[in-house]
């Protein structure tokens, strides 16, 4: 038995009609209430392959968010790191103390 999942996803599904034209594509000889439960038994199965892959697409995308917040994290830090020292060899610090102590030796002329 093939299930149309398609008309669930429009606007204006009506589920009567589905189940209405899912009663009558059955079999003749087979009984209506033997097709009923198959047809309960296959929607159940694709509910849950459904709500599987919903589940794994949300913790994949989870792990993908906790990554992206790492790396940015990371990439803060190393600017951080490279801000506080002027670079990656530390000049800026050095250049930054020496002008400090320019300015206290020799440019005030108030003392």
């Amino acid at each position: 038995m093939m299930v149309d999942l398609g008309s669930f996803s429009d606007e204006k599904f009506d589920a009567k009609k589905w189940i209405n034209s899912a009663c009558q594509s059955r079999h003749p000889q087979d009984p209506l209430e033997k097709h009923l439960v198959d047809l309960e038994m296959k929607l159940q199965m694709t509910s849950e392959e459904i709500a599987s892959s919903l589940e794994d697409q949300s913790s994949a995308a989870l792990l993908t968010a906790e990554r992206v917040r790492y790396v940015i994290e990371l990439d803060n830090t190393g600017r951080r790191r490279e801000v506080l020292l002027g670079g990656a060899d530390g000049d800026g610090v050095r250049e930054a103390a020496a002008a400090s102590a320019r300015g206290r030796h020799g440019g005030g002329g108030s003392g």
